[in-house]
């Protein structure tokens, strides 16, 4: 790596030329393709950004001028050329360097990201804090086509367009989220993309007028209002009626368009918006055909495209087809994704009823309550959203589900710790912030009969708000009961163990003389659970949860609303949970079989 190899700062950035720097951005390609196929990731936004990386460390002066990646999964290209080019082999390793933006990683990262629709806010309290501070500094989010559909970006440029501070944000117009981008906005910035009539009008009348001295002197005066002439042609953006100054669309692959525009727009101390139109994957030649595949992958052979089976087995594809019998039976139900068809099991959900299917962007708190005011029309919708972003939508599931008790079905997908992504991404949260809304149910199927027993009962048979969380992979066999009983796996006589069943294998690699239990819903039936602890007096309860509002939680209150108490124990998740394979993450917890084992090594079943 000729010019990678000399990058240690964005300062070095600055002593290459406009040929340098091309090459350079080829090296950081071949670093990205093979790093990704080695550690897994986010590739295809990264190819995206390379170009647009590089030249923003080329003109800004960072760390006193402040970049804000929105998300944050496309922040790989930062990180290489900023004092992280020996530590990118440990991408997304626990212990290595993070997958997104960590403040405590380094004085070039600013702000924790991982969530869309966030950075212009941040952006805009760093630029308002500069002003406050007097400091001639700038502050530039760098944000996907795909968050401007979400409300919090709305509100964040509806604020920043009226203030005076030197803020950029950057539209990185890729027509991407996870899939297609829908709604109107895209097809607003479509025709911003494709219909520059500005452009080619100034452009035929410069070469029409530039052949005679008098045509020379009326271009002259054309030019000094072009602005009017642009926007009697164009009128207004909807960023110019919010307060920006619009630049572009630029060409985010030529290095000499960017940085020429971000020099100029450095210079205007004032909020802009500068629209850059990039490919995502682009530089490699499958993430650039297959963007959607190529945007969070695991390990694959780079020299070859990543051939797409489909894994019938996994919660996600299990929940999709289930939710298609479910759909030809009955007709009120619909199903809604936040930009997420595939990754949640629904693209042939889609296909085959696409009246019936609604995929609102990234907007789950619109989602919530959008899905709320079908279920008043008598629709049953059946809402699939990852667990760490129904977060989003908390006071929708309250104000707009809960209290008005429709019957409106969350299907959770990628609960509990979910690896490599880090603090942002696992769906540690969910049962904590759904187990005390009143009219909730929650149903936690590990097998594949019981996520669709859990579908059955929280489509067909229920009428209030229903979770359905499962976790990431795929799902064991398994015919057991009722969704609602607890489903013992182990007998014993020291104490009684209630496991979510995404630690139950590691309760019994412990070998603890106990009964062992895993919980499949709450509420639930306590019979057995009864009966057991009448025998051992002694109650432990394990998960991969928040433990405070968590399943143990529900456990104990459970019991003690039925006059049981018992000496109890909570074993989960105290704290956020960094990146890493979830068996070192259980480790580092101390909710593995080791872990288990040695905490209650009193009660192993040999002593």
């Amino acid at each position: 790596m000729k010019y990678l190899d000399g990058i240690n700062s964005p300062h070095d950035l600055k002593k290459l030329n406009i040929d340098e720097l091309k090459l350079l951005c080829g090296e950081i390609r071949e670093t990205l393709v093979k790093t990704v196929a080695e550690n897994g990731g986010h590739l295809a936004s990264n190819l995206g950004v390379v170009e647009l990386t590089a030249a923003l460390l080329t003109v800004f002066d960072l760390p006193e001028d402040k970049i804000i990646y929105d998300v944050g999964h496309q922040s790989y290209v930062h990180k290489l050329l900023t004092g992280r080019r020996e530590q990118i082999s440990t991408l997304r390793q626990y212990g290595g360097i993070s997958g997104f933006p960590k403040t405590g990683e380094s004085e070039y990262d600013f702000f924790n990201t991982g969530h869309s629709s966030t950075a212009v806010s941040v952006a805009l309290a760093i630029a308002e804090a500069n002003k406050l501070d007097k400091k001639d500094a700038y502050s530039i989010a760098v944000v996907g086509d795909a968050s401007f559909s979400n409300g919090l970006t709305m509100e964040g440029l509806n604020n920043a367009g009226r203030s005076d501070a030197n803020m950029l944000v950057i539209l990185n117009d890729n027509e991407m989220s996870i899939g297609k981008n829908v709604g109107n906005f895209h097809k607003y910035l479509t025709d911003l993309r494709t219909k520059p009539r500005y452009t080619d009008f100034k452009k035929n009348v410069k070469e029409t007028l530039s052949g005679s001295a008098a045509g020379k002197r009326i271009s002259k005066i054309l030019h000094s209002t072009k602005s009017q002439l642009k926007h009697l042609l164009l009128k207004n953006t909807i960023f110019e009626d919010l307060g920006f100054t619009y630049t572009g669309p630029v060409d985010g692959h030529n290095l000499e368009a960017l940085i020429t525009v971000l020099k100029r727009v450095k210079n205007l101390r004032q909020p802009v918006l500068l629209h850059v139109v990039t490919v995502k994957g682009k530089g490699y030649e499958f993430a650039e055909k297959m963007p959607d595949v190529y945007h969070g992958i695991s390990p694959f052979d780079y020299k070859n495209p990543v051939e797409i089976k489909e894994n019938c087995s996994t919660y996600s594809n299990l929940f999709g087809n289930k939710l298609r019998l479910i759909a030809s039976e009955n007709e009120q139900v619909v199903a809604i994704c936040a930009a997420m068809a595939e990754g949640t099991g629904l693209k042939k959900f889609a296909e085959e009823f696409p009246s019936r299917f609604f995929d609102v962007g990234i907007s789950e708190g619109h989602a919530v309550t959008f899905a709320s005011g079908l279920a008043s029309m008598g629709k049953i919708p059946v809402v699939a959203i990852y667990s760490t972003f129904m977060q989003r939508a908390y006071d929708n599931i309250v104000h707009d589900a809960a209290i008005g008790n429709y019957h409106v079905v969350f299907c959770l997908d990628r609960a509990g710790i979910t690896g490599a992504d880090g603090e942002t991404h696992h769906g540690i949260f969910d049962l904590s912030f759904c187990s005390h809304i009143p009219n909730v149910k929650i149903f936690m199927p590990y097998t594949a009969y019981e996520l669709e027993e859990a579908m059955d009962t929280a489509i067909n048979k229920e009428s209030c708000p229903c979770v359905i969380r499962y976790p990431k992979g795929n799902a064991p066999d398994g015919n057991t009961g009722d969704i609602y009983d607890l489903k013992q796996v182990a007998c014993g006589s020291k104490a009684t163990v209630v496991a979510m069943a995404s630690t139950v294998n590691e309760v019994l690699g412990a070998k603890i003389d106990a009964d062992v239990f895993y919980i499949t819903s709450i509420p639930f039936n306590a019979d057995s659970l009864k009966e057991s602890l009448e025998k051992t007096k002694l109650l432990i309860t394990v998960e991969d949860s928040i433990v405070a509002g968590g399943m143990g939680e529900a456990v104990s209150r459970k019991l003690n609303e039925e006059g049981i108490y018992v000496k109890t124990f909570h074993e989960g998740l105290k704290n956020f949970v960094p990146h890493g394979k979830i068996s070192e993450l259980l480790s580092k917890e101390g909710l593995d079989s080791e872990g288990l084992k040695e905490k209650y090594s009193y009660l192993r079943k040999d002593r």
